[in-house]
């Protein structure tokens, strides 16, 4: 023992001496390239880069000498270490682990870039599971803990050197204390690793800040977080790997099997060691053999072959080529098959971290495969498929679904209920190869299929019209492999089988047996028609639901008359009693569209059910057509529509009473359920997407109150008229070509206490139509039945029945369906002269000009007091007297509003002071377009009301419904008296001429010319008048003044032609643009400057010239330019 402490104490005297002897071979260090001190700045830095070769050699002899002199003096063990490492032997098991920062578990002890060279400084980085995390822990022979990573090189200390922020390194194992260490336990389960070569310094993070990259090194022990490190066994990463590839072992059993690429449409194949991808035909060279290894891993050779699956060259570098090679064992031809979802990865055996990849992720005939970091894209995912277990799948499939589709003509719709989108062979087409599409259904053989079964359930689909088969193209499996139709080509080939799937709502989806995965599909989903049908993954979506409709369903059964009581119903869906059955548009022809509608009580919603031999037909009151299912369509979703009875089966019902009192109609012809559909009535089957149950509602009164039009049957053309418009009590009514006049409206009224009794009131005079005799006229309304109406509807249209004598129906004379044809009353006789129909209309009234009438008495007349033309000037009634004070303008504004304006005055119609009260005189004014000068018009039995736009409640009223000369008109709360209807009668005016112009206008008269025109002169009011028409209807065209001849020098007087005409004529002046009618006697302009047009004497309106008649140019002109040659010109 004391020999050891001598030699301590020797050793520790040549250190000291060592020191201090420092300066002296400062020089000798520079020579040698050891510079030791320089070493260690350069660690105190923390330099992360790896040392160069000549350091590492640097570094090993200085490791190396201090081991050697240590071992060469062989000190006395410091029982502190020695002890303290023996204390502490037994707080940390010899294995593997990762040192997890306690700073921030996520961080643990790391290799820089995984590579273990010696003098690699440490780091924190975040767990990845890689060797480069994981430690292999063992003690010495004296306890001391020696930590080495698991890819080569122990921890050390670099130097040697027990200081302050030394990184640690990794170096090759030399036995030092600078590798060796002490694992103290602490409380809390983590430990502190305190280096042999002083007790005092510990394993730090650098500032203690866990992030990548953060240094590790040596620092004195201060017990933070930054020296303490939790121990998590590890494994490495073959281990890993080992583990993994017994965890997948059981993804997939050994066996034979197609390698698909993740859109199951191409199989992988070996040729000349090159793997590529080809479209998956159910090949023997499409198959490899998948085989378990001794160790667990997979091997996958080309089948019945020697040559296995091999990463080139044996390395795992992204891009490394995937191709087939001779079997060697090695782990660049093992393989972890991993199962994910329905598909697998292929996990390189060399690195877990590599699996098999398709370049680029173009999955297309000829890909290859290559090695490539796991990203979980379709580019890493596989199918493997056993070729004899997917045919036995797929015949146990047809097998099992051999009922769901029976033998027999089928249309095949594609998607949703109601789409009425079906299978459709383009153009109709025979030929092979033609196309197939869905197409909205047209009920022709084209789009008819005839399914047909084989032995083992498969189903044949054959295009009735065609005989050819529903067919994959080329029996592909690609994606988007088209379909088409093909000659029959035996029961060999798969092309042209399918499975009929059942979805469980009565669509199916139809599988090809060319491969399970393959599934019939609309392109695009896209349910319109010409949309092209393919083959496509199953997804589900309505693209692939498809539903096979009879082509000739089971037969319809009768059923009773249960409907015979009911006579005109409105028929509503049971559910909403709001809506109706209704006639679009009120439309009177074939095909017309029939939907519901909110109930309006018009003819085009009412219907009737006739009972037809066991089934019924519903007949529309509007058009007198009955329902119709379009072309007898069996396709789900088939319109409904109207059409002339005929004896079609797609016209009759049979009707079933449900216990809720509602009725359900059954197609005896597609046996198809009349049904409601958002709001159209189609033939449908029954279910939550329609509704097909209905209510009727028998209606008493046939005809809705309003506006109408009456017009035979047989002839919309011509339409009931009171002769001439007149206002007349006795006025005739006739027939007459439809122009829209008040003549030919009539306001339809029900009559109280009678039912089904109406009158029609005429728009012009607000008289009623009436039997006179056996004449049919217009007269002053009265409660007598000779003027009422008993409406009876029938195929053919409406009879009208006088009440006070129902064996006399409304009749057009002689059936003559002409204009001035008389209207009576006739025998019931049921022809066409007896029928007639209602066109709604209104009583807008047209932009024109208007006597305003009382309906009282139509020769009383709203006037303007006087003629007069002043504001605030009084309007009154008045005895027509056709003055213009009498007429009135009117024009319609946006609003449905109107502006009255008296057409002599031209001032409007107004509410004085714009005050919307009672009493309020009506008067005219300048036109302001305010709203005491706007009116709204409407027609309402006894007349029209015209209401201020001021306020609607308040109307134009006679004083006390007077209808003397001199009445006031005021504004009135609105009380439906007669002195607050009035009538229109339309009319023209003109607006007088004055004095002058009206002379030469009656002058005009007299004449005759050889042209259409006409020119006067006067030479004493210095005026032209330019005139258009012919002798006795002669209009002014123009009035001109104009300088005639002085009197020294006149213009000559009497009745001439034109016969010359030129551009100009002057000396020293210039006239222009002159017009010869007599001699040297000219039109022409004013004088100019010569050659300009700036006139020299302006003179006009008094006698200048020398003889001549001078207009100003532009009147010059334009006789130059229009007055032909011949035209007569007369001068007085």
């Amino acid at each position: 023992m004391g020999n050891r402490k001598a030699m301590f104490a020797s050793v520790f005297i040549v250190l000291l001496l060592g020191i201090c002897l420092v300066p002296a071979f400062a020089e000798d260090n520079v020579a040698t390239g050891q510079d030791t001190n320089a070493s260690m700045a350069a660690d105190q830095f923390n330099e992360s880069e790896l040392v160069t070769n000549e350091a590492m050699c640097v570094d090993n002899t200085f490791d190396s000498n201090a081991s050697d002199s240590t071992d060469a003096v062989k000190p006395e063990k410091s029982k502190s270490v020695y002890d303290f490492a023996s204390e502490h032997v037994d707080d940390l098991a010899d294995g593997l682990y990762t040192f997890d920062s306690s700073v921030n578990s996520n961080y643990v002890l790391d290799v820089p870039g995984g590579t273990a060279s010696a003098g690699r400084k440490l780091q924190l980085y975040s767990g990845n599971k890689t060797n480069a995390q994981v430690w292999r822990v063992s003690h010495d022979q004296n306890g001391f803990v020696v930590i080495a990573s698991v890819k080569g090189c122990t921890l050390d200390v670099p130097g040697g050197s027990a200081s302050n922020r030394n990184p640690v390194q990794l170096w090759s194992d030399n036995g030092t204390l600078a590798q060796r260490w002490i694992a103290i336990k602490e409380d809390d389960g983590s430990y502190t690793f305190i280096s042999a070569l002083n007790q005092s310094f510990a394993i730090d993070v650098a500032g203690g800040a866990a992030a990548n990259g953060s240094a590790v090194q040596l620092y004195e022990a201060n017990g933070t977080a930054a020296q303490r490190w939790v121990l998590t066994p590890a494994k490495t990463e073959q281990q890993q790997l080992d583990d993994r590839a017994a965890a997948h072992l059981a993804d997939l059993p050994d066996g034979t099997y197609a390698v698909l690429a993740s859109n199951d449409s191409f199989a992988l194949k070996s040729a000349s060691g090159s793997l590529s991808f080809d479209t998956f035909a159910y090949s023997w060279i499409q198959t490899f053999d998948v085989s378990t290894t001794s160790d667990g891993y997979r091997t996958i050779a080309i089948h019945g072959a020697g040559a296995v699956l091999d990463a080139a060259g044996g390395k795992d570098a992204n891009g490394t080529k995937l191709q087939t090679y001779a079997a060697n064992g090695t782990k660049t031809q093992k393989w972890i098959i991993e199962k994910d979802g329905e598909r697998y990865r292929i996990v390189s055996g060399l690195n877990g971290q590599k699996v098999a990849d398709v370049p680029g992720g173009s999955i297309a005939s000829g890909a290859g495969l290559q090695l490539y970091s796991a990203n979980g894209t379709a580019a890493q995912s596989f199918y493997f498929v056993d070729p004899t277990a997917v045919r036995s799948e797929l015949d146990k499939l047809a097998s099992d679904n051999r009922e769901v589709v029976k033998d027999g003509d089928f249309a095949i719709t594609a998607g949703p209920d109601l789409s009425r989108m079906v299978l459709d062979v383009v153009g109709g087409s025979a030929s092979n190869g033609a196309n197939v599409q869905i197409y909205q259904s047209n009920t022709t053989a084209a789009q008819r299929w005839r399914v047909s079964h084989d032995d083992d359930g498969y189903l044949t689909i054959t295009n009735v019209k065609s005989g050819k088969a529903l067919d994959v193209s080329a029996g592909s499996t690609s994606l988007g492999t088209n379909v088409q139709q093909y000659a029959a080509c035996g029961d060999a080939n798969y092309a042209q089988k399918w499975i009929a799937v059942p979805n469980g709502d009565g669509s199916v989806r139809l599988l090809s047996a060319v491969w399970q995965l393959r599934t019939l599909d609309v392109a695009g989903g896209s349910l319109n028609s010409q949309t092209n049908v393919q083959l496509y993954a199953s997804n589900g979506t309505a693209a692939q639901r498809f539903t096979f409709i009879a082509a000739n369903p089971a037969s319809v059964d009768p059923c009773d008359d249960i409907l015979k009581d009911k006579g005109w119903c409105v028929i509503s869906p049971s559910s909403n009693a709001s809506v109706a059955f209704d006639v679009a548009g009120g439309s009177l022809k074939n095909g017309g569209n029939v939907q519901t509608y909110s109930c309006n009580g018009t003819l085009s919603q009412l219907f009737k059910a006739e009972y037809r031999d066991g089934y019924y037909v519903l007949r529309n009151a509007g058009s007198g057509k009955v329902l119709d299912v379009a072309a007898g369509d069996v396709v789900p979703g088939t319109n409904v529509q109207q059409w002339d009875e005929s004896p079609n089966d797609n016209q009759l019902f049979s009707v079933v009473a449900n216990e809720d009192g509602s009725y359900s109609f059954i197609n005896k012809g597609t046996g198809l359920m009349l049904a409601v559909s958002g709001s159209n009535l189609v033939a449908a089957t029954a279910g939550d997407s329609v509704q097909t149950s209905f209510v009727f509602a028998e209606q008493e009164d046939l005809l809705s109150e309003g506006l109408y039009e009456i017009y035979p049957s047989a002839n919309s053309s011509y339409v009931l008229d009171v002769t001439g418009a007149s206002v007349d009590s006795g006025a005739n009514v006739q027939l007459y070509a439809s122009n829209g006049s008040f003549a030919q409206k009539w306001l339809l009224k029900k009559v109280d206490g009678a039912k089904n009794t109406y009158t029609f009131e005429s728009v012009c005079s607000t008289n009623r139509l009436a039997v006179s005799g056996t004449n049919v006229c217009t007269m002053a309304p009265a409660d007598v039945k000779a003027q009422q109406w008993v409406a009876r509807i029938d195929s053919n249209g409406i009879e009208f029945l006088s009440a006070d004598d129902q064996d006399l129906s409304l009749d057009v004379k002689g059936g003559n369906f002409a204009s001035t044809s008389n209207v009576q009353v006739h025998s019931s006789n049921g022809s066409a002269a007896q029928r007639f129909r209602l066109r709604a209309t209104s009583a807008t009234i047209a932009n024109g000009t208007y006597f305003i009438r009382m309906a009282s008495r139509a020769g009383s007349v709203l006037d303007v007091s006087g003629g007069s033309h002043s504001d605030g000037a009084n309007v009154q009634i008045w005895q027509n007297n056709d003055s213009g004070a009498q007429k009135w303008n009117f024009s319609r504004n946006g609003d449905g509003s109107y502006n009255i304006v008296n057409a002599a005055s031209g001032k409007a119609l107004d509410v004085k002071d714009g005050a919307a009260s009672s009493g309020t005189n009506i008067q005219q004014w300048s036109r302001n377009g305010s709203a005491a000068q706007r009116w709204y018009i409407d027609y309402v039995p006894g007349g029209f009301k015209l209401s201020s736009a001021l306020n609607g409640a308040f109307v134009i009223d006679a004083s006390e419904g007077n209808n003397a000369n001199g009445t006031n008109v005021a504004l009135y709360a609105s009380n439906d008296s007669g002195a607050q209807r009035f009538t229109f009668g339309a009319t023209t005016y003109v607006q007088p001429l004055p004095a002058d112009q009206q002379a030469m206008y009656n002058r005009a008269q007299w004449y005759n010319s050889n042209t259409e025109w006409l020119i006067l002169t006067d030479t004493v009011g210095c005026r032209t008048g330019i005139f258009r028409g012919s002798r006795g209807n002669w209009r002014l065209w123009s009035f001109w003044q104009c300088a005639p001849g002085k009197n020294g020098s006149p213009t000559v007087l009497g009745e001439f032609s034109v016969y010359g005409k030129g551009i100009s004529f002057g000396h020293g002046y210039t006239c222009w643009y002159y017009t010869q009618f007599y001699g040297d006697y000219l039109f022409h302009s004013q004088p100019c400057y010569t050659g300009t047009f700036n006139v020299k004497d302006h003179t006009m309106g008094r006698r200048a010239s020398a003889g001549c008649i001078r207009l100003t140019t532009d009147h010059a002109k334009w006789i130059y330019d229009n007055i032909p040659y011949g035209t007569k010109v007369v001068n007085y």
